[in-house]
């Protein structure tokens, strides 16, 4: 992905699709501090992935990610009286089954430490290395 800098203007067709999608209304969109942000747009190679706002080089004012490029999470918990006999990892497949079914991509994950649910994951078919995006905005 790569991230770069433009106007407003740039992005005002993603703008107005973020809008469209709100499931509440917001009338007041456009107030001064999203208007007076650095604009920046998503690009995965020459495809428009999103974009986002920064207000004075700290407060992220607007983040969005067109549909496609949205991953949905999935995650199961079964009650310990019924551990063991594959119930979680029919669960997590049931649920990745569903996602493709309706063209997102699942994800999911456990804390480093819970083995028993890395193991589940695993089973299922799920890489459970860990990906950490780390996003930092120059201030100058």
């Amino acid at each position: 992905m790569l991230f770069r800098q433009c106007l407003i203007n740039e992005v005002q067709h993603l703008i107005q699709d973020y809008i469209h999608n709100l499931s509440s209304p917001f009338d007041s969109f456009l107030e001064e501090h999203i208007l007076n942000s650095t604009f920046y747009v998503i690009l995965d190679e020459l495809t428009e992935a999103g974009y986002y706002a920064v207000h004075q080089n700290q407060l992220l004012t607007q983040f969005h990610i067109q549909p496609m490029y949205l991953k949905h999470g999935i995650g199961m918990f079964t009650n310990e009286a019924y551990r063991k006999q594959g119930i979680r990892r029919s669960i997590i497949l049931g649920l990745k089954q569903w996602c493709y079914e309706h063209e997102l991509k699942p994800i999911c994950g456990c804390w480093y430490y819970n083995e028993a649910s890395k193991s589940t994951l695993e089973s299922a078919g799920v890489n459970t290395k860990i990906r950490l995006l780390n996003i930092t905005v120059n201030r100058e």
